[in-house]
């Protein structure tokens, strides 16, 4: 992608615009305007505080550059708003407001930013280097990542999640692609630039389909106004993705993908790969569609990873049972294998009869009587409602409430509504069993 510099104000825009965006003066061809390759130009405009090295990456919306921060001799990465976007007013300021609001977050898996700005029209935001890949690529060289490295990966995003939405931060792009796998073996969220935040709910509302369809939840693919479930339906995408290598809805286009997102029901993961049934379990509560009864939280999702035991280090795919071909039986044998069958069930049938009768005649009725067995109901999800409607939802299911603690929350919306309970949502469990509740204060 190039720049021109305008021949009148002498600053530069994109070659694709049609005119100045700095004077709108015209951008006529003339040995007097100079044609710049967009790596020279943002070299020679950051050049006061950055060196840049190389190119590492590229989005919809920016570029990252490896540079050296020259006044503190610290590597960092540098995301360059686009040019041909400069003229968009919401993609700038959706830009700086993301490393606005970012930069207050301090995670371990959060990247961090050091800082943001405009020089000569080019438009950054300076972050931490982090050594390592993205999931996407990982992904793509491996086929799919251990159970134990994936359940490892999991568990660090959704504590960086729950992170930032104590701070009212939803990313609403959680995806293969945003999640840095570093050198040290930990997981790192990246790149918060479609994120609503209490600064950037305008763009939540206006622009309700941004996003990467792939990973988008129902509510999001369907235009609806989201909240930080949403994070935690993208993040069962990545965990679906990282363990099978495929995408739980995959289509030609994205009008395709979210449909099936909309009304389609995934395969199950158990059905693509062998994998700890507590673990199919987690990522099928990420993937429920109602909001409602999906994982509410990263501390609700990493209970259900902790209880996954690993016994192999990566899934294997599942294969159908070997078909003989070409084998032949011949009819007699069959005949002889189909009567002797059915001889052994006459026998069998006889023999149960029998038993049955002398149990009957000789066994007084209170002895001869069946154990039931107890009847089990899953327990329903509570999180996010009132004790009012918790009560009145486990009576209404057969469940008594147990015992009420209180928790500090840091989400004021959070107050006086069910952080936690016991035995977890979809518990079986039967009648009368007490489900014990933390309430957020």
């Amino acid at each position: 992608m190039y720049i021109k510099r305008c021949q009148y104000c002498g600053k530069e825009t994109p070659l694709n615009g049609a005119g100045c965006s700095h004077c709108r003066g015209g951008l006529l061809e003339s040995p007097g305007v100079a044609l710049l390759d967009t790596f020279d130009a943002v070299k020679s405009a950051l050049s006061d505080k950055y060196e840049i090295i190389a190119e590492i990456g590229q989005g919809g919306n920016a570029t990252v550059y490896q540079a050296i921060q020259k006044n503190l001799d610290r590597k960092v990465a540098l995301k360059v708003l686009l040019p041909d976007l400069v003229d968009d007013p919401g993609y700038m300021e959706r830009f700086h407001l993301e490393a606005r609001a970012i930069a207050k977050l301090r995670h371990p898996n959060i990247v961090t930013i050091y800082d943001e700005g405009s020089e000569q029209g080019v438009h950054f935001m300076s972050m931490e280097f982090l050594e390592g890949k993205d999931l996407h690529h990982v992904v793509k060289e491996k086929g799919s990542l251990g159970i134990q490295e994936a359940v490892d990966m999991a568990k660090c995003i959704a504590r960086a999640l729950d992170y930032a939405h104590s701070y009212g931060i939803i990313h609403r792009d959680v995806k293969s692609s945003n999640i840095i796998m570093t050198s040290t073996r930990t997981s790192v969220l990246t790149d918060f630039g479609i994120a609503q935040s209490g600064i950037t709910s305008v763009y939540a509302k206006s622009d309700p389909l941004l996003g990467t369809p792939e990973f988008m939840s129902p509510e999001q693919a369907g235009g609806k106004t989201v909240d930080s479930r949403t994070d935690f339906y993208s993040l069962g995408v990545v965990l679906y993705h990282t363990l099978s290598g495929r995408y739980p809805f995959p289509g030609d286009t994205p009008v395709t993908i979210m449909q099936k997102i909309l009304y389609e029901d995934p395969v199950p993961l158990g059905k693509l790969v062998k994998l700890p049934p507590a673990l199919e379990r987690a990522v099928e509560w990420c993937l429920v569609k109602d909001p409602r009864k999906r994982v509410q939280n990263g501390k609700e999702l990493i209970e259900l990873l902790n209880s996954v035991t690993v016994r192999s280090s990566r899934p294997s795919v599942r294969t159908p049972a070997p078909r003989l071909v070409g084998q032949v039986v011949h009819r007699p044998l069959l005949r002889t294998v189909v009567l002797a069958a059915t001889a052994c069930l006459m026998l069998t049938g006889y023999v149960t009869w029998h038993n049955t009768l002398r149990a009957h005649v000789r066994t007084p009725p209170a002895q001869a009587a069946m154990t039931v067995p107890p009847v089990l109901k899953p327990v329903p999800n509570l999180i996010g409602g009132t004790k009012e409607e918790a009560t009145r939802l486990l009576r209404d299911e057969g469940f008594e409430i147990g015992s009420i603690r209180v928790v500090a929350v840091p989400n004021p919306g959070n107050r006086g509504k069910i952080d936690s309970q016991r035995p977890l949502y979809g518990d079986m469990a039967t009648p009368g069993t007490t489900v014990d509740l933390l309430i957020g204060e």
